[in-house]
């Protein structure tokens, strides 16, 4: 039987959730060692006033 290829997952926006292609991004931070993608930079100006609003464990 053949093995089914791992599919990956699109990231997506840390505001909006809006998916990303993460290849050609181009609103990106690094934030605690985690990287966050953005579809504007509306919502990346918007995690930078308070990231930690958008941030879970």
């Amino acid at each position: 039987m053949a093995k089914k290829a791992a599919v990956k997952s699109s990231p997506k926006c840390a505001v909006c959730k809006a998916e990303i292609n993460d290849k050609i991004a181009k609103y990106v931070t690094d934030y605690e060692g985690q990287r966050y993608y953005f579809c504007s930079g509306n919502c990346m100006r918007e995690f930078s006033g308070g990231p930690d609003t958008y941030v879970y464990d």
